[in-house]
């Protein structure tokens, strides 16, 4: 919902393209709460700004230069508000990513470490039934640092318990990583699956991790609908655990942090990363605030 709908509307037809986009997209995350205030964005102080903006859209970004822009949009919003409407207050100031209290926002974005992650899965999940418990792996599999395709094609024969090694080779990729000690449990768990449980049942390949895929090992490409289904019917219990979605971009980041985390901890494993991980500028920064969150 457009909160003053008449005034954004008016606004982003100053707009087009992907700016258009992305600014609808803030308006429309931000309205119920100018609802609740009954004031709109452009009357509001720096403090309540960014109260609003921690509350709302940022418990979905990940990288400091997406706040960035969504400061950015929010200022050229009050300037265009300034400098058309003459019937209307504004409060000015100036804002930047520096004013914002970041380790506030991370434990309603970003999981402590894999104990926490492991076990807010296994409270949405019901691992019981095996096409949720392969959803539970896949997770983690990523935050490993495994790209979907990877897990997908994965074989249990590539998993060195002795080692802790996961030894990916497939048509595409061939490299090694360490697997996260919180995690290894949970994968000789799925390495055992030799039936299928639960209400929908599947033909398993048990040569793979995620025995699930069938022959043409097809998981990768439905994963996000098949998760996404099930977690709408725990959406209760995701609110309680963590208040952002479980979406990509939240699991890729909180990946990076915890296995940054592990490579400073776990002296012996120094292949945590993987050639899946991007060059990412703002990892030092992004890091020191999620120790100084949660430790």
């Amino acid at each position: 919902m457009l909160y003053n709908k008449d005034i954004k509307t008016h606004y982003l037809q100053t707009l087009s393209g992907s700016s258009q986009a992305r600014a609808k997209r803030l308006f429309k995350t931000i309205g119920e709460k100018e609802q609740i205030l009954q004031q709109d964005l452009f009357a509001l102080n720096k403090e309540m700004t960014i109260q609003l903006l921690q509350e709302t859209v940022f418990l979905n970004y990940t990288t400091l230069s997406s706040m960035r822009e969504a400061i950015a949009q929010v200022m050229g919003y009050k300037d265009w508000v300034k400098n058309n409407l003459s019937d209307v207050d504004i409060i000015d100031f100036s804002c930047a990513v520096d004013d914002i209290d970041i380790p506030d926002l991370y434990p309603y974005k970003f999981f402590k470490d894999g104990k926490t992650m492991l076990q807010t899965l296994v409270d949405i999940f019901d691992i019981n039934q095996t096409i949720e418990i392969c959803c539970v792996a896949t997770y983690l599999l990523y935050v490993n640092g495994l790209s979907l395709f990877d897990i997908s094609f994965l074989e249990r024969k590539q998993m060195d318990f002795s080692k802790q090694i996961i030894n990916i080779k497939n048509k595409q990729n061939e490299y090694k990583v360490n697997m996260l000690p919180d995690f290894i449990e949970f994968y000789q768990q799925i390495c055992t699956i030799d039936e299928c449980k639960g209400k929908r049942t599947f033909e398993l390949n048990t040569n793979f991790v995620i025995p699930v895929s069938g022959e043409k090992r097809t998981w990768y490409t439905n994963f996000n609908s098949r998760a996404n289904e099930i977690i709408k019917k725990n959406q209760t219990v995701l609110e309680q655990k963590l208040p952002s979605n479980l979406d990509f971009r939240i699991i890729k980041q909180n990946g990076l942090l915890y296995r940054t985390y592990c490579t400073q901890f776990y002296s012996s494993c120094n292949t945590f990363f993987t050639p899946n991980d991007e060059e990412n500028e703002e990892l030092d920064i992004i890091y020191s605030k999620f120790l100084q969150a949660f430790y």
